[in-house]
């Protein structure tokens, strides 16, 4: 039975817990937790230990870091069998153990891990818990003292944290595996050349694929240290969004450019049911690109008929806009249809918008 928290103490970690729940990734995990709880509990250093024994896997880290620690792991390895909680390791109970609740202090100085490892380390008194366990895998939190036991107090505040680092190190787990699904995704996106992008309500950027984040730094130089928010182009979608569509479709409009440039951005944006925003951006040239053309066959003419029929302009359309006969158009229409293959203006139109694609 742990001793209850004094009132200061409940309030420290309460207080930590805000800290502890921030959202983080399981790389990071160990860097959030370990000053945290050396910050709650005094300790000569604290280690996160990742293990599977029936692998011979043992991943630690410290807080402070302890350099000469990482050249005795084989020692620590080896001898694991005989600490003294090695049956607390195996159960990876989530209430902090201290050594001295099993075993002397002479009965752990005698054991080989106490002479081969914990011994160069100047350690003599420990606490640990484990606030992850599933199948032979365990993560543990182990507090390290040379001259002074652990305290009620001490297992009292670990007691009250443990169910919150476990409940924190499963978040970050589930919040990596997204990312990391969210990037390979991100990938797929990319090979098709497909910026997508999803934000919060408030125009944070919560995540993007790699297309898009180039073509935001191309095209909205100007964001500097506001690079992970929408600018303000793209959050005026968002209020677009709100207003006019309706559940479940997305809202289309052109994006006009902060700067000149020979293209255009076209913006689908849509509400997801957890309130947050899917922007999917397309940006189209403003003209067949040369060597595009030529690739096809394409006379400077025919390939700027080919931009204009993906632009739905009519014969007359066109030829107002070149300065030429709507019969001329319909000629240099002939002869590209043949060059493209097509038999009619709307299988021209999808390549000629395919082609304007970037």
């Amino acid at each position: 039975m742990t001793t209850r928290l004094s009132h200061r103490d409940f309030e420290d970690c309460s207080r930590a817990l805000q800290e502890l729940y921030a959202e983080t990734s399981v790389p990071e995990f160990a860097d959030r937790v370990l000053p945290l709880i050396a910050r709650l509990v005094p300790a000569d250093h604290v280690t996160y230990n990742d293990f599977n024994e029936c692998l011979g896997r043992f991943v630690i880290r410290r807080h402070p870091e302890l350099p000469e620690a990482e050249k005795l792991l084989p020692q620590f390895a080896a001898h694991f069998h005989t600490h003294p909680l090695h049956e607390h390791y195996v159960k990876a109970d989530l209430l902090p153990k201290r050594i001295s609740d099993v075993a002397t202090l002479r009965q752990f100085i005698q054991t080989p891990i106490y002479q081969e490892y914990y011994r160069l380390l100047d350690t003599r008194h420990q606490i640990i818990f484990f606030p992850h366990h599933e199948g032979d895998s365990r993560v543990g939190l182990a507090l390290n003292r040379g001259h002074r036991d652990f305290s009620e107090r001490d297992r009292g505040v670990l007691a009250f944290l443990a169910p919150h680092i476990a409940q924190a190190y499963k978040n970050a787990h589930i919040a990596h595996a997204m990312v990391v699904n969210l990037n390979s995704i991100g990938e797929g996106l990319d090979a098709m050349r497909r910026a997508v992008i999803l934000a919060g309500a408030d125009g944070r950027i919560h995540w993007l694929s790699p297309l898009a984040r180039e073509w935001l730094k191309e095209l909205f130089p100007d964001l500097g240290q506001n690079s992970g928010w929408l600018p303000p182009p793209l959050m005026n979608r968002l209020s677009q969004t709100e207003r006019s569509a309706q559940a479940g479709q997305p809202t289309f409009s052109e994006l006009h450019l902060p700067r000149p440039a020979a293209c255009r951005l076209l913006v689908y944006c849509g509400k997801t049911r957890a309130g947050e925003y899917v922007l999917a951006l397309l940006r189209e040239r403003m003209e067949i690109d040369p060597t595009t053309a030529q690739s096809f066959g394409l006379t400077p003419r025919e390939a700027e008929i080919l931009f204009w029929i993906s632009e739905a302009k009519t014969r007359p359309e066109m030829g107002a806009i070149l300065g030429v006969s709507w019969r001329t158009i319909a000629k240099h229409m002939e002869h590209l249809f043949g060059k493209l293959g097509v038999e009619n203006r709307l299988e021209a139109q999808r390549i000629g918008l395919e082609l304007r694609k970037t």
